[in-house]
């Protein structure tokens, strides 16, 4: 697993907070619009002004097994360990509706 994405302990891979936080935002995304969230829709989540920082997170992320897309709006969770399974959606009244 890439560093910076997981913290290990016991065995254990966790998700730091900014992972987890980009996973649960995917699936909340998907569950509320039906369709995958663009980088430019996480970047707007994360409060962040450039998509190339949401790649570069997406790409580790990917490397990790934990994401895939192969074009706009594909972006989809791939992998979530069952200790860290979401639990309540988050969201930002801020991003595009």
């Amino acid at each position: 697993m890439e560093a910076g994405l997981f913290l290990v302990a016991d065995g254990q891979h966790r998700f730091v907070p900014r992972a987890r936080e980009i996973c649960l935002f995917i699936f909340d995304f998907q569950k509320r619009r039906g369709y995958a969230p663009s980088f430019g829709d996480v970047a707007c989540h994360l409060g962040w002004k450039s998509t190339g920082r949401v790649q570069h997170y997406l790409a580790i992320m990917r490397r990790a097994g934990l994401v895939e897309w192969s074009g706009p709006r594909t972006l989809r969770v791939t992998n979530w360990p069952a200790h860290n399974a979401p639990s309540l959606p988050v969201s930002r009244a801020n991003c595009a509706a």
